[in-house]
């Protein structure tokens, strides 16, 4: 057995010692079946009485705590483990859907079943939660969940209980197209009346829109409330060839896997720019390009007795508060705005690029550096420039030396987090289990 599986068994372990009531609703197969974990999360139910009981216990087990908005009554979990992300959702009270409960925890606690001495939802509670979910959150039934409602079907269901809990949730019409349409398997007539669903559930009785009401009001206190917070930034620096942009690509993959809410955001100098600067500035980048190419064959001999082209200086060092500011726009236009919304923001690259423009006296550079805030983590890969030269050949040997040096300088200021840009996978899970053992 996996030790990401054995892992979620003792959190269930731990549960049950502390005299929490609690029942896996979905995502559990691989805790009961011995299956590696496959899934984005667990979702798992409680009662009211244990949250505080329940979160105590995830954060001692090194599990931290995900930011999701409290009107949905989910509360989140994640540890970083054997390479990936285990989740999971606690639902706190019941189930809910559109923000508003639709299966009681009492109930569903008192007719839950125990497999491998793991509590699970009854068969019937399983498939009221998969139909549920599928018509109240979205427009659409995924065809893993239509598979599982066919599976279900086939058990011996207590229908009255079904059609009673339904009925208690939706109008007696509506239920009754519902049933016939599970009976034929013909999901597509039932997401064509998902919309005629959702409305009645919202709005069908009087004490759900006083709920509804409720909820969207302690949604728009707590979206007020996360305005005056910052997500967590991570920037990834390095020398070229270091593999930035592959790593940010699959530490994003992760958390997206596992629900984690991110934005992956590029923030080099060569595009993605909010000002016109590539328009503008190619007649000179070419110009300096053609200068510094002359000088990057020449011997290192020879580099030090001539000074590069005058001209090549003036335009770096005019085009360099430019492509700075550029960048702090980039800031507050594009990456502020996802601190808000999102769990965690990454960016490939940052304003460290400043610091490694040629031909910029360096006082200039540290003057500009000091107007960007600092991100949250700074994970700076690293290899020695022969190896980075091999994985890049075009880029100029000579040059890498010189980053290198820079980001000595560099490393001496912000304190990153260094790690060895080796082997793919090693380095990408070095990575996310420094990000999640000190963000998430």
């Amino acid at each position: 057995m996996m030790n990401i599986t054995i892992e979620a068994i003792k959190i269930l372990t731990r549960l049950t010692n502390a005299q929490i009531d609690y029942v896996l609703i979905r995502n559990f197969d691989c805790l009961i079946k011995n299956k590696p974990y496959t899934e984005k999360d667990i979702d798992i139910l409680i009662l009211r009485k244990d949250c505080i009981k329940m979160t105590q216990l995830m954060q001692a087990e090194g599990f931290k705590k995900l930011w999701i908005c409290p009107s949905a009554g989910h509360i989140g979990f994640a540890k970083y483990i054997d390479g990936k992300f285990l989740s999971f959702h606690y639902h706190v009270g019941g189930v809910a859907g559109s923000n508003i409960p639709y299966l009681n925890a009492e109930q569903l606690l008192l007719r839950k079943q125990q497999k491998n001495q793991i509590n699970i939802v009854s068969d019937e509670d399983k498939f009221l939660a998969i139909l549920l979910h599928s018509v109240l959150d979205g427009n659409k039934i995924k065809q893993r969940y239509s598979c599982e409602l066919n599976r279900l079907i086939k058990h011996n269901l207590d229908w009255e209980y079904i059609k009673s809990t339904l009925n208690s949730k939706l109008a007696s019409h509506l239920v009754q197209k519902i049933i016939v349409y599970l009976q034929q398997n013909n999901y597509a007539r039932i997401e064509k009346i998902i919309p005629r669903i959702q409305e009645n559930f919202k709005y069908g009785k009087l004490s759900r829109r006083m709920q509804l009401l409720k909820s969207n009001l302690h949604k728009y206190l707590w979206f007020a409330w996360r305005l005056t917070k910052n997500a967590p930034l991570v920037s990834f620096i390095g020398m070229d060839g270091t593999g930035k942009t592959t790593m940010t690509n699959l530490l994003k993959e992760k958390l997206d896997r596992s629900l984690i809410t991110n934005e992956l955001i590029y923030t080099g100098r060569g595009r993605n720019n909010i000002l016109p600067i590539q328009f503008f500035a190619k007649p000179f980048v070419s110009k300096t390009v053609n200068i510094g190419n002359q000088n990057e064959h020449k011997t290192d001999k020879q580099n030090k007795s001539e000074k590069t082209g005058i001209i090549q200086k003036i335009l770096c060092t005019l085009s360099a508060p430019i492509f700075a500011f550029d960048l702090l726009l980039r800031y507050w236009l594009v990456i502020l705005p996802k601190r808000k919304t999102k769990q965690i923001v990454l960016t490939d690259r940052y304003s460290t690029d400043i610091l490694l423009m040629k031909d910029v006296p360096m006082i200039l550079k540290r003057i500009m550096f000091a107007f960007f805030p600092r991100p949250t983590i700074t994970i700076y890969l690293y290899n020695t420039p022969k190896t980075l030269h091999k994985r890049k050949p075009d880029h100029p040997l000579g040059d890498l030396y010189r980053q290198q040096k820079i980001f000595v300088k560099i490393n001496r200021m912000i304190q990153p987090k260094k790690i060895k840009s080796d082997r793919i996978d090693w380095t990408s899970g070095l990575i996310t289990e420094v990000v999640s053992n000190t963000l998430i």
